[in-house]
């Protein structure tokens, strides 16, 4: 979901320049691929997967409304 949105914003690996907010949405991502992973591998414990999900989209909601008014304050 994450790369996606940046591919489709035209960023790429050498243009990047992460701050805080960007590296705390990764690391974001990277444990909730760890969680996921280990909820299927648990009998398909899908009402974690599922939870993780949504607290990850909840995450990127909120990184991307706070980016938009950063942007719109500049």
């Amino acid at each position: 979901m994450f790369k996606l949105a940046v591919d489709n914003a035209g960023v790429h690996e050498k243009d990047q320049k992460w701050h805080q907010r960007e590296k705390e949405l990764h690391a974001a991502l990277q444990q909730a691929q760890d969680v996921v992973h280990a909820a299927l591998l648990d009998n398909f414990d899908t009402p974690k997967a599922l939870a993780t999900l949504f607290e990850l989209v909840k995450t990127t909601n909120i990184y991307l409304e706070e980016s938009l008014k950063d942007n719109t304050t500049r």
